[in-house]
């Protein structure tokens, strides 16, 4: 009998051990599948956007965009939604920067591209967003969602790029946030206006 009832226990716990390793994987695959679903959406929201307006101005996609491994490109949208979308460009090849500030004014044509150079300077801008982890920063996704929702309001979609290497990261809304990730994008895009002298 004693043998019986430590079959049986063994057969439950080799049971339990199992149900719970397929409920672990089906929480994991839940998981897993939302946040992807939510990334298709937001891609075809933003990324429809973002591709149809450098199509206009003559650009390629900074992620098929083809790069030297001593250069790296960042693009800042900010916009969408009601908003007229907008766009900062930083590209460095070695120690030679470029700068661009693109506006366009929901027009089919109507698309101001400008060359433009930071007040404080090249170094000086880059460590002032090296330090708000422009490079690093990481998507909305994996933070805790706001409490309560926007119907409109801006986004704000970031680009990187080094050699082949390429990531992006968004943010909507970040305003009405309390994480210190979401401040920084705003803080981000302040820096930006203040040292391209926008708004």
């Amino acid at each position: 009998m004693r043998k019986v009832n430590l079959i049986w226990l063994n057969a439950a716990q080799t049971l339990g051990g199992a149900l719970l390793l397929v409920a672990c994987f089906l929480q994991f695959a839940r998981a897993a599948d939302v946040p992807r679903i939510e990334q298709e959406e937001r891609d075809r929201m933003f990324f429809g956007t973002i591709d149809e307006l450098t199509r206009r101005i003559g650009w390629e996609p900074l992620h098929s965009k083809q790069l030297a491994p001593s250069e790296f490109e960042v693009r800042i949208w900010i916009g969408f939604g009601l908003m007229p979308l907008e766009a900062f460009v930083l590209r460095r090849d070695d120690d030679r920067w470029i700068g661009q500030h693109v506006v366009d004014a929901l027009k089919k044509s109507d698309v101001a591209v400008t060359r433009v150079t930071p007040r404080s300077g090249w170094n000086a801008i880059w460590k002032e967003l090296q330090d708000l982890q422009i490079l690093t920063l990481p998507d909305e996704s994996t933070l805790t969602p706001p409490p309560e929702n926007v119907l409109d309001g801006g986004a704000y979609v970031v680009e990187v790029k080094e050699g082949d290497r390429y990531r992006t990261y968004t943010y909507t809304n970040p305003e009405i946030r309390e994480q210190p990730e979401a401040k920084k994008i705003v803080a981000i895009s302040h820096v930006l206006d203040r040292e391209f002298e926008q708004r």
